[in-house]
Protein backbone atom coordinates (compact mmCIF):
# COMPACT_ATOMS: atom_id res chain seq x y z
CA UNK A 1 0.00 0.00 0.00
CA UNK A 2 1.17 3.32 -0.96
CA UNK A 3 2.12 5.92 1.80
CA UNK A 4 1.85 9.60 1.14
CA UNK A 5 3.97 12.26 2.09
CA UNK A 6 4.17 15.79 3.73
CA UNK A 7 7.00 17.65 4.14
CA UNK A 8 6.70 20.68 6.81
CA UNK A 9 9.58 23.61 6.60
CA UNK A 10 9.74 26.37 9.95
CA UNK A 11 12.61 27.31 11.58
CA UNK A 12 10.55 27.47 14.90
CA UNK A 13 11.40 23.36 16.04
CA UNK A 14 8.23 23.73 18.24
CA UNK A 15 6.09 24.48 15.53
CA UNK A 16 7.40 22.41 13.08
CA UNK A 17 7.29 19.66 14.88
CA UNK A 18 3.74 20.58 16.21
CA UNK A 19 2.34 20.26 12.25
CA UNK A 20 4.05 16.68 11.45
CA UNK A 21 3.11 15.19 15.25
CA UNK A 22 -0.75 16.59 13.96
CA UNK A 23 -0.79 15.25 10.70
CA UNK A 24 0.72 11.30 11.61
CA UNK A 25 -1.60 10.98 14.21
CA UNK A 26 -4.56 11.93 11.89
CA UNK A 27 -3.86 9.92 9.22
CA UNK A 28 -2.82 6.28 8.35
CA UNK A 29 0.39 5.67 5.97
CA UNK A 30 1.26 8.76 6.27
CA UNK A 31 4.76 10.06 6.44
CA UNK A 32 5.41 14.05 8.08
CA UNK A 33 8.90 15.29 7.87
CA UNK A 34 10.37 18.24 9.49
CA UNK A 35 13.37 20.42 7.96
CA UNK A 36 14.42 23.22 10.07
CA UNK A 37 16.88 24.43 7.82
CA UNK A 38 15.14 26.29 4.53
CA UNK A 39 18.42 25.26 2.78
CA UNK A 40 17.94 21.70 3.10
CA UNK A 41 14.28 21.60 0.84
CA UNK A 42 15.62 21.72 -2.38
CA UNK A 43 18.34 18.90 -1.51
CA UNK A 44 15.28 16.63 0.53
CA UNK A 45 13.86 16.97 -3.60
CA UNK A 46 16.13 15.09 -5.04
CA UNK A 47 15.83 12.29 -2.05
CA UNK A 48 11.98 12.50 -1.83
CA UNK A 49 8.98 12.81 -3.63
CA UNK A 50 6.11 15.22 -1.50
CA UNK A 51 2.41 15.04 -2.01
CA UNK A 52 1.80 18.61 0.35
CA UNK A 53 4.54 21.27 0.97
CA UNK A 54 3.83 23.54 4.76
CA UNK A 55 6.27 25.99 4.61
CA UNK A 56 6.63 29.13 6.73
CA UNK A 57 7.37 32.40 5.12
CA UNK A 58 9.70 34.57 7.17
CA UNK A 59 12.46 32.11 7.89
CA UNK A 60 16.41 32.96 8.05
CA UNK A 61 18.97 31.96 5.36
CA UNK A 62 16.19 31.79 2.63
CA UNK A 63 12.64 33.34 2.20
CA UNK A 64 9.44 30.41 2.20
CA UNK A 65 8.25 32.32 -0.61
CA UNK A 66 11.49 31.31 -2.71
CA UNK A 67 11.46 28.02 -1.74
CA UNK A 68 7.58 27.41 -2.52
CA UNK A 69 8.68 29.04 -6.54
CA UNK A 70 11.26 26.67 -6.32
CA UNK A 71 8.91 23.58 -5.44
CA UNK A 72 6.59 24.43 -7.94
CA UNK A 73 9.14 24.12 -10.82
CA UNK A 74 10.53 21.12 -9.54
CA UNK A 75 7.93 19.07 -8.70
CA UNK A 76 4.53 20.69 -10.15
CA UNK A 77 2.21 17.98 -8.71
CA UNK A 78 3.05 18.81 -4.86
CA UNK A 79 0.40 21.02 -3.21
CA UNK A 80 2.53 23.76 -1.69
CA UNK A 81 0.53 25.71 1.60
CA UNK A 82 2.25 28.98 2.74
CA UNK A 83 2.06 29.53 6.68
CA UNK A 84 1.41 33.27 7.55
CA UNK A 85 1.09 35.25 10.88
CA UNK A 86 -0.52 38.61 11.61
CA UNK A 87 2.34 40.48 9.55
CA UNK A 88 1.63 41.74 6.10
CA UNK A 89 4.87 41.65 4.87
CA UNK A 90 4.48 38.39 5.44
CA UNK A 91 1.27 37.75 4.10
CA UNK A 92 2.48 39.68 1.15
CA UNK A 93 5.87 37.95 0.17
CA UNK A 94 3.55 34.81 -0.04
CA UNK A 95 0.85 36.08 -2.35
CA UNK A 96 4.40 36.48 -4.31
CA UNK A 97 5.05 32.84 -4.49
CA UNK A 98 1.24 31.91 -5.38
CA UNK A 99 0.86 29.00 -3.39
CA UNK A 100 -1.96 26.41 -3.04
CA UNK A 101 -3.08 27.43 -0.15
CA UNK A 102 -2.66 29.96 2.97
CA UNK A 103 -2.28 29.29 6.53
CA UNK A 104 -2.52 31.22 9.21
CA UNK A 105 -0.67 29.21 12.36
CA UNK A 106 -1.66 31.32 15.00
CA UNK A 107 -5.53 29.91 14.12
CA UNK A 108 -4.09 27.02 15.70
CA UNK A 109 -3.87 23.71 14.24
CA UNK A 110 -7.42 22.06 14.57
CA UNK A 111 -8.09 22.72 10.31
CA UNK A 112 -4.80 21.32 9.14
CA UNK A 113 -6.17 17.62 8.80
CA UNK A 114 -8.55 18.50 6.51
CA UNK A 115 -6.16 20.62 4.93
CA UNK A 116 -3.32 18.15 4.30
CA UNK A 117 -6.45 15.89 2.73
CA UNK A 118 -7.35 18.45 0.14
CA UNK A 119 -3.31 18.33 -0.98
CA UNK A 120 -3.19 15.07 -1.02
CA UNK A 121 -6.68 15.15 -3.02
CA UNK A 122 -5.18 17.70 -5.13
CA UNK A 123 -1.57 16.32 -5.97
CA UNK A 124 -3.38 13.13 -6.75
CA UNK A 125 -5.55 14.86 -9.35
CA UNK A 126 -2.75 16.47 -10.77
CA UNK A 127 -0.66 13.79 -11.57
CA UNK A 128 -3.38 11.77 -12.83
CA UNK A 129 -4.16 14.40 -15.12
CA UNK A 130 -1.21 14.98 -16.50
CA UNK A 131 -0.13 10.80 -17.08
CA UNK A 132 -3.83 10.45 -18.55
CA UNK A 133 -2.77 12.46 -21.55
CA UNK A 134 0.24 9.50 -21.95
CA UNK A 135 -2.52 6.74 -21.89
CA UNK A 136 -2.63 4.62 -25.18
CA UNK A 137 -5.91 6.05 -27.11
CA UNK A 138 -5.79 2.25 -28.12
CA UNK A 139 -5.80 -0.19 -25.10
CA UNK A 140 -5.32 2.78 -22.36
CA UNK A 141 -2.01 1.24 -21.17
CA UNK A 142 0.76 3.13 -19.53
CA UNK A 143 4.02 1.90 -21.06
CA UNK A 144 7.14 4.60 -20.94
CA UNK A 145 9.72 2.43 -22.34
CA UNK A 146 7.70 2.20 -25.62
CA UNK A 147 7.54 5.90 -25.67
CA UNK A 148 10.51 7.98 -28.30
CA UNK A 149 12.79 9.45 -25.32
CA UNK A 150 11.11 13.35 -26.04
CA UNK A 151 8.22 12.18 -24.75
CA UNK A 152 9.74 10.17 -21.38
CA UNK A 153 11.44 14.18 -21.71
CA UNK A 154 8.09 15.77 -21.76
CA UNK A 155 6.58 13.72 -18.83
CA UNK A 156 9.49 13.84 -16.65
CA UNK A 157 9.10 18.23 -16.93
CA UNK A 158 5.68 18.11 -16.47
CA UNK A 159 5.68 15.67 -13.62
CA UNK A 160 9.00 16.60 -12.13
CA UNK A 161 9.91 12.87 -12.34
CA UNK A 162 10.48 10.15 -14.58
CA UNK A 163 8.07 6.85 -13.70
CA UNK A 164 11.06 5.02 -13.02
CA UNK A 165 11.99 7.47 -10.57
CA UNK A 166 8.29 7.78 -9.01
CA UNK A 167 8.21 4.40 -8.19
CA UNK A 168 12.15 4.30 -6.44
CA UNK A 169 10.73 7.54 -4.84
CA UNK A 170 7.58 5.81 -3.11
CA UNK A 171 9.48 3.33 -2.09
CA UNK A 172 11.62 5.35 0.06
CA UNK A 173 8.90 6.87 1.43
CA UNK A 174 7.07 3.87 2.85
CA UNK A 175 10.44 2.43 3.77
CA UNK A 176 10.64 5.57 5.81
CA UNK A 177 7.60 5.84 7.46
CA UNK A 178 7.48 1.67 8.23
CA UNK A 179 10.70 2.60 9.83
CA UNK A 180 9.33 5.41 12.13
CA UNK A 181 5.98 3.78 12.92
CA UNK A 182 7.34 -0.02 13.55
CA UNK A 183 10.29 0.37 15.87
CA UNK A 184 9.63 -3.42 16.64
CA UNK A 185 9.76 -4.45 12.92
CA UNK A 186 12.91 -6.12 11.43
CA UNK A 187 14.86 -4.13 8.79
CA UNK A 188 14.24 -7.54 6.54
CA UNK A 189 10.74 -7.46 7.17
CA UNK A 190 10.56 -3.42 6.17
CA UNK A 191 12.61 -3.58 3.01
CA UNK A 192 10.20 -6.22 2.02
CA UNK A 193 6.95 -4.72 2.14
CA UNK A 194 8.91 -1.12 0.56
CA UNK A 195 9.84 -3.29 -2.08
CA UNK A 196 13.67 -3.12 -1.69
CA UNK A 197 15.42 -6.27 -2.33
CA UNK A 198 17.39 -6.33 1.07
CA UNK A 199 17.80 -4.33 4.52
CA UNK A 200 21.34 -3.50 3.43
CA UNK A 201 20.02 -1.43 -0.28
CA UNK A 202 17.30 0.33 1.71
CA UNK A 203 19.27 1.83 4.10
CA UNK A 204 21.94 2.90 1.71
CA UNK A 205 18.77 4.36 -0.29
CA UNK A 206 17.50 6.58 2.85
CA UNK A 207 20.59 7.43 5.14
CA UNK A 208 20.47 10.58 3.13
CA UNK A 209 17.14 11.99 4.38
CA UNK A 210 18.00 11.12 7.79
CA UNK A 211 20.73 13.51 7.57
CA UNK A 212 18.49 16.32 6.33
CA UNK A 213 15.32 16.22 8.20
CA UNK A 214 13.91 15.57 11.67
CA UNK A 215 12.21 12.51 11.58
CA UNK A 216 8.81 12.27 14.33
CA UNK A 217 8.11 9.00 15.67
CA UNK A 218 4.19 8.26 15.34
Amino acid sequence: QEYASTLVVDDDKLVCDMFCQRIISNRLNMLALACYQSRSVLALFKELYFDVVICDINMPELFGDKIIADVKILSPTTFTIAITGFSMYTAFRAGKCHPDLFFNKNKGLKSITKTIEKGLETARERRDHIISKYLDAGNGEYNPKKWHWRERERLKLKLGFSPNKYSILRKKIKAIALNISKPNMTKEKISNLSGFSSSQRMNESIHQVRDLVNIRKK
